[in-house]
């Protein structure tokens, strides 16, 4: 089985095993005030900032991604 980092000298895994194996970190510049209301809504969701960042990420991105298949959907019909 590849590995990650094998195919990718730049992969660097958790050195403490924390991270589950099928995530990766990765390192982002925000404004500090975008920093501070992502906090106070993590706290309101009752997670932590990564959590938070990574669900509404994820969220995010399936919203695109099935915005790009109905807009194929509706080429297609027209």
């Amino acid at each position: 089985m590849k590995r990650e980092s094998d195919s990718n000298p730049a992969f660097d895994p958790a050195p403490s095993g924390r991270r589950a194996p099928e995530q990766a970190q990765i390192s982002i510049s925000l404004a500090k005030d975008l920093l501070e209301r992502i906090d106070a809504a993590a706290k309101v969701e009752n997670r932590n900032r990564s959590n938070f960042i990574s669900t509404h990420i994820e969220k995010a991105v399936a919203d695109i991604e099935e915005g790009g298949r109905d807009r194929k959907k509706k080429k297609k019909k027209g």
